[in-house]
């Protein structure tokens, strides 16, 4: 069985590999001109949790699960980073950091999306 520290450490791995997927599904969302595919309703799509398809719908609609799953998955980095590296000076330094740019960018998407 993993160890907790060893836990922490395969936490933070998988949230910096679905922040990449965050990263190429919003390149995807603006290459196809897909970013009104939810109309201007956050964080639902058209208003319902899962809406009508079309490919528009379907690209913003995934970016935004994605980004969903990347944000708890970086809360929960830091919640137990914060818990078992406590006594080190970069992680007390930058998990606020990290969780202010989360917060910050999670922010400019829905500005973004509500008043475009």
């Amino acid at each position: 069985m993993l160890s907790m520290q060893r836990y922490v450490k395969w936490l933070a791995v998988a949230s910096a590999v679905v922040m990449v997927l965050v990263i190429i599904q919003g390149s995807l969302v603006t290459t196809t001109g897909s970013a009104e595919g939810c109309g201007n309703s956050w964080p639902l799509c058209h208003g319902k949790f899962i809406p009508a398809y079309t490919i528009e719908t379907a690209f913003e609609y995934s970016h935004r699960l994605i980004t969903s799953v990347a944000g708890v998955l970086i809360v929960a980095t830091s919640v137990l980073a914060l818990r078992y590296y406590r006594q080190r000076l970069e992680v007390r330094l930058f998990v606020p950091i990290m969780l202010f740019f989360l917060f910050l960018q999670a922010g400019l998407g829905a500005v973004a999306v509500m008043w475009p």
